[in-house]
């Protein structure tokens, strides 16, 4: 397991320190290189820290969560969310239609506008596939099984001393 901590650890902090930019159409807003945050932007200043957890959770959890606090007009925040506190919601003929958030026993609904969603698409249309971790996990579990298997298998037997006391546990007398 220290050995998937550590390569999630790697991917997350490798994602997190890509160098990236903000356009607006075929204009720049923001660089990576630039000195500090545009004011319409304030969002960005926690930028990196955000697509830390993002691939943190893709390699656990195979989804990650960020709501996304605006008024009418402006993106002002975005804001991690842990995915043991979101259900993303499925209708057969709609599709993903809202999302749901529990903390403690009340659950809060939230748009599909009010949250960016990344996950790791699988064979199921509406679950994301297998986390890496979760299977390099798995199968790391499956081999120390085999292994103990495999070593109390050809581990050499102690036989003890057996007594047969007879049939229904009564000693026959043999003179």
């Amino acid at each position: 397991m220290p050995f998937i901590y550590r390569g999630v650890e790697i991917r997350a902090n490798t994602v997190a320190s890509l160098p990236f930019s903000l356009s607006s159409g075929e204009t720049e807003v923001w660089g990576h290189e630039a000195d500090s945050v545009p004011e319409q932007y304030p969002w960005l200043a926690d930028m990196y820290s955000l697509l830390w957890q993002v691939e943190s959770g893709l390699c656990l959890v195979s989804e990650a969560f960020w709501f996304k606090e605006q008024n009418l007009a402006v993106l002002l925040d975005l804001r991690w969310m842990a995915q043991k506190t979101m259900t993303p919601k499925w209708d057969k003929q709609f599709g993903l239609t809202h999302f749901e958030r529990r903390i403690g026993a009340i659950p809060i609904r939230l748009e599909v506008d009010e949250v960016v969603y990344f996950r790791l698409e699988g064979q199921h249309e509406t679950k994301p596939r297998i986390a890496p971790a979760q299977a390099a996990a798995n199968a790391a579990g499956v081999i120390y099984s085999v292994d103990q298997f495999v070593s109390g298998f050809f581990r050499p037997w102690r036989y003890q001393g057996v007594h047969f006391a007879g049939v229904n546990g009564c000693a026959k007398n043999r003179a």
